[in-house]
């Protein structure tokens, strides 16, 4: 039974009072007219409307019906743009209550579902396999991947199931060597991975070392001088909204910095926690994270800190749309003799192209602190009231807060993608990314492109799969804004 328009409030105010001919009426009426009436008929008309669809079932719960709690609230924000969760739940609310960001939000048009993992595309060939056996018959995980110099030629960090740390491995024509811990690029390595665990290691260029109560960051000679000094000067801009790492230790060489730990999960070891409780964790997690990034980019400065602010350098789009095309020639180098590419080529520079237009058409939105390379990995969230914890400021600059905010939902939605985060973990703290968008006043327009630019750079990765999944959610991306 369909109700008429004026009878939808009564309904739910009966549903509140626990009617159940009103329950049993919203509970089988279609789902867009109980959104769209519950949104106009009271205060928090959706606790009425949640009720009757999942029967008191918690957040992210699917109902009997095939909905679910997420499900109730992508529809009701798809109608009515100027309402967030908190107006349904008892959750807190969220940093900002008018998400309007574009192809990923409102802006009048409907916010688009989250996407299902993976994604139907071109199985584009990938020079680098997911696994390589070394000369002992070993298997290893690649991890990550870059372009050596020469063409047809790759430097990798890969791992082994039963061993601590990872290594670093080059794969030349093919061919898989793992690489010993004397680097001629990291000079001191060696040495200072014999105090911990190399988690990270990047060949010739950069690793670190988890040790007791620190991680060591190893260089090559002279290149921790900047990472050293944007480290001080977040201590001065960033007082009070985060916590930062303190340097323990400089090597005379500037190839080492020892920082302190940060006591608590990462907001990427939250998201692979399972339970309700959990879940729960990580939604205060990530609401205490958009707190503090308005607080930071959204407050008044000290002298001293807008001193540090005005010091940093400057990453105009132009100087996005320059780094990229970089990106791009590397990968068009390193894959201009391999025949069977030609269409991938074609293919990648006409992405480019479209990205490379769309950060310089509309006017950029303010220059503001940025961190520069923001993902959940590099967010600490400490217990009770010490402020998260932001790690690695290698490549903190002023930027447009598109920029990190862009770069962190991109990362979310590939752990979607690839069945690293559930559904409702990925609406909860896409949410807030778009929020803490709001809040800041970024333009859409410029989100998107941004947004764009980050997937052409995952297109752009040698890693098996990553050039299919960037450029098909490129390819998805471009369809859906001719749609609206």
């Amino acid at each position: 039974m369909i109700l008429p328009p004026k009878k939808w409030s009564n309904a739910f105010r009966c549903v509140e009072g626990g009617d159940p001919d009103a329950v049993a009426v919203i509970k089988d009426a279609p789902l867009p007219a109980v959104v769209d009436h519950a949104h106009n008929s009271g205060t928090h008309p959706l606790s009425a409307a949640i009720t009757a669809r999942t029967e008191g079932l918690p957040y992210g719960t699917p109902s009997g019906r095939g909905e679910s709690v997420d499900e109730i609230f992508l529809m009701n924000v798809s109608f009515t743009p100027h309402c967030c969760r908190s107006c349904w739940t008892d959750e807190p609310a969220c940093a900002g209550t008018s998400l309007r960001m574009g192809r990923r939000g409102m802006d009048g048009r409907s916010m688009a579902p989250p996407p299902d993992p993976g994604i139907d595309s071109m199985d584009w060939p990938s020079p680098v396999p997911a696994t390589a056996d070394d000369e002992t018959g070993t298997s290893w995980m690649v991890q990550r991947a870059w372009p050596d110099k020469t063409p047809g030629e790759f430097v990798l960090e890969v791992l082994t199931p039963g061993r601590s740390g990872v290594r670093g491995a080059h794969l030349r024509q093919g061919q898989f060597e793992l690489l010993p811990l004397d680097d001629p690029g990291l000079p001191a390595l060696r040495e200072e991975a014999q105090k911990g665990e190399l988690i990270s290691y990047w060949p010739s260029r950069q690793a670190v070392v988890r040790a007791d109560g620190c991680y060591i960051k190893i260089f090559s000679p002279g290149g921790a001088v900047v990472p050293a000094e944007r480290c001080a000067q977040m201590d001065v801009l960033l007082d009070g909204n985060f916590t930062t790492p303190r340097m323990l230790r400089q090597s005379s060489r500037a190839d080492v910095i020892v920082f302190s730990a940060i006591a608590g999960p990462t907001l990427n070891e939250l998201g692979r926690e399972q339970g309700a409780a959990c879940d729960e964790a990580f939604a205060r997690a990530w609401e205490k994270w958009s707190r503090a990034w308005v607080a930071e980019l959204n407050g008044s400065r000290g002298h001293a800190a807008q001193s540090v602010l005005d010091s940093l350098p400057l990453r105009p789009p132009q100087w996005e749309v320059t780094k990229m095309w970089r990106r791009v020639d590397d990968w068009l180098r390193h894959n201009e003799n391999v025949p069977e590419l030609s269409s991938q080529r074609d293919t990648l520079r006409a992405a480019a192209e479209r990205v490379a237009t769309d950060l310089l058409r509309t006017a950029p939105d303010p220059m503001v602190w940025a961190h520069g390379d923001l993902y959940d990995r590099q967010i600490i969230v400490p217990d009770g009231d010490i402020p998260p914890g932001l790690l690695d400021f290698d490549s903190t600059a002023r930027h447009e807060a598109a920029r990190d905010l862009a770069g962190l939902d991109v990362r979310l939605e590939l752990h979607l993608r690839n069945n690293r985060m559930t559904r409702a973990r990925y609406l909860t703290a896409h949410t807030q990314v778009l929020a803490v968008a709001e809040q800041l006043h970024v333009s859409p327009v410029r989100f998107d492109a941004y947004s764009d630019a980050i997937w052409l750079r995952v297109a752009l990765s040698p890693l098996p799969g990553r050039f299919s999944l960037a450029i098909a959610v490129l390819a998805e991306r471009a369809a859906q804004e001719l749609r609206q």
